[in-house]
């Protein structure tokens, strides 16, 4: 149910820069999220659609989803490095990890829209 909370979040962002930027109408919202989060995509695009359905400049605008890859910060030797899945190894040691570094589980990565020039 933490989708709806963020999803209303990510709608009061995109309306401020709208709000900053001018912008007249809203194509695209690109997001990006953590493949470790609870967050579910669809649930996200659900309460989007719900939220601006009403708003003139956001009510045809779409969600477009990325998976972002986790940055994991070997305990054994320090280096950092991009994964996909669990468990891994460290590429320079070979030492299994778990922590992550501190990332978001959710961005917006851009948001396509028309200016009206």
């Amino acid at each position: 149910m933490h989708e709806c909370s963020i999803t209303s979040s990510i709608v009061e962002i995109v309306k401020r820069i709208v709000k900053e930027k001018n912008l007249e109408r809203v194509e695209r919202v690109d997001i990006e999220i953590n493949p470790l989060s609870s967050l579910e995509a669809e649930s996200i695009k659900f309460y989007y659609e719900f939220l601006t359905k009403d708003d003139s400049i956001l009510k045809k605008s779409r969600l477009k989803f990325y998976n972002i890859y986790l940055k994991i910060k070997c305990e054994h030797c320090g280096k950092s490095y991009k994964v996909e899945s669990f468990p891994t190894k460290c590429p320079a040691c070979g030492e299994f990890n778990v922590c992550k570094d501190a990332s978001d589980d959710i961005r917006i990565k851009s948001i396509f829209a028309d200016t009206g020039k």
